[in-house]
């Protein structure tokens, strides 16, 4: 297997992604480091092969996932994310529900809080993954549908909480400045790892070994 990793690395160097994770709880492990990888590298990897289980060792496991392609995996982290970004939104929308409308330092307080938040949630490792993917494949035939939907779905729950804060912001313009931010993406050459007790590692590969 330690040759076979080799091979794969010096002849196409990208990923080896290794499928049919069925247990949810891990898929969400490898989707979580897979979000960390990333940001370091500012580009969703590319996958050079996919192997069968049988085909892997105990000391020397690829990353399991399900029988797909790249495609796949960045609808499921953008869609993992969305779930995230979204509820953080959500909660605070509910915190101001009894905010004082005639009050305009309260107001303007919020808004800062909210301005923060925001700001926050896209300098977050998902953050800055979901805006990364979306950079990559906003004009991917099969993903940028659900891209446009998500970054949708972000901006309706923004302008809920701008119009209740009185706000003269537009969410359109607000949210977007995020998403149409350039980013240079450079992929790398990477591996995903070894599993040990189920826990995923991905690790940066040599590129001159």
């Amino acid at each position: 297997m330690q040759q076979a990793h080799k091979v794969f690395r010096r002849e196409v160097g990208n990923m080896i992604l290794v499928k049919d994770i069925e247990n949810l709880s891990l898929r969400e492990k490898l989707i979580a480091a897979l979000i960390s990888l990333v940001c370091k590298k500012n580009a969703m990897p590319t996958f050079a092969k996919v192997i069968e289980a049988a085909d892997c060792t105990t000391d020397e496991v690829f990353a399991y996932y399900i029988d797909i392609d790249i495609e796949t995996l960045a609808f499921d982290t953008v869609d993992f994310i969305a779930h995230q970004l979204l509820a953080k939104l959500t909660e605070f929308n509910a915190q101001i529900k009894s905010l004082d409308a005639d009050n305009p330092l309260l107001l303007s307080k919020a808004f800062l809080a909210f301005d923060n938040l925001v700001y926050q949630l896209f300098i977050s490792n998902a953050g800055r993954t979901l805006l990364i993917i979306y950079a990559q494949y906003r004009d991917e035939r099969r993903l940028k549908r659900y891209l446009s939907h998500v970054k949708n779905a972000i901006i309706t729950e923004a302008d809920k909480i701008m119009v209740k804060l009185t706000v003269v912001h537009n969410a359109q313009t607000y949210i977007s400045r995020y998403f149409d931010a350039p980013i240079c993406a450079d992929i790398s050459y990477l591996f995903i790892s070894s599993r040990e007790n189920n826990n995923f590692k991905l690790t940066e590969s040599d590129k001159d070994n």
